[in-house]
């Protein structure tokens, strides 16, 4: 089956997120999610989440919000952990992590969601796509926190170096077929999941990405996390995988910053 590609392209996130992302997972179906409210310390996620406290209506038992559901259960969380903790005494994955939490990278990053262009792209997966952005940054976080503070459980002598070397770590250990096999069941049986992809590879939504994807703000962000070593590419691949797609479709790329 040609089953669509998105990539998905998320910030690196320093601390825990509201509870409300994981309660998704118990919730019943015409759950109504409502981000929380943010405060003088709102991380870098926080400050790109909207703040208009909008109810982002989804199903937990369909939709984006259900593929996240089954796969997160799928991915080997102690090992990407001891992973993550092996790799934050390496010089430039400590470098990364020193610019996320920087004042001026906090700023910037304060800038580009006071823009319309961010919100506009925020409602649009809230009220379209039917998608919490907390749930899905809650998700990648399984993943790539690299800010995770606890000691390894076991030495990886072999592990690559570096924020590449990292990424290709965190790749290897994803259990790739089966979450292909994952999606296209559930992409095949899942009629707001299928119409959901759809809407993101309308030309409506390619429009708004690259709305945002001009901004000086959103560019000065990527040049530099770029010079701080991170592959974006990579990055998005490996959100990709995570969530079951095969490919990065440079065709068509999907990049959603703000999540």
């Amino acid at each position: 089956m040609d089953v669509n590609k998105i990539n998905w392209l998320p910030v690196w996130e320093e601390h825990e997120l509201s509870r409300s992302a994981r309660e998704v997972v118990e919730q019943p179906a015409d759950t109504i999610l409502t981000p929380e409210p943010s405060s003088p310390q709102d991380t870098v996620e926080d400050a790109l989440l909207p703040k208009e406290h909008k109810e982002c209506p989804n199903n937990a038992e369909r939709g984006l919000t259900n593929l996240i559901r089954v796969a997160r259960p799928l991915l080997p969380a102690p090992r990407l952990r001891n992973i993550l903790a092996n790799a934050v005494e390496d010089p430039q994955v400590r470098n990364l992590v020193a610019l996320l939490r920087s004042d001026g990278f906090k700023t910037q990053v304060q800038r580009l969601r006071a823009t319309k262009q961010h919100q506009v792209l925020h409602d649009y997966i809230c009220r379209r796509l039917k998608l919490d952005p907390n749930y899905y940054v809650e998700f990648v976080r399984v993943f790539l926190d690299v800010h995770i503070s606890d000691p390894p459980t076991s030495k990886l002598p072999n592990r690559r170096p570096g924020v590449r070397g990292l990424l290709q770590d965190l790749r290897d250990a994803l259990p790739r077929a089966t979450l292909r096999d994952m999606y296209r069941r559930l992409y095949a049986s899942d009629s707001e999941l299928s119409s959901a992809v759809r809407l993101i590879r309308s030309s409506e939504f390619r429009r708004m990405l690259r709305d945002l994807r001009s901004l000086k703000e959103y560019r000065s962000l990527s040049d530099e996390v770029e010079k701080a070593g991170v592959p974006l590419r990579q990055l998005q691949q490996l959100v990709t995988n995570a969530l079951g797609w095969t490919t990065v479709d440079m065709g068509a790329e999907t990049v959603i910053w703000s999540v």
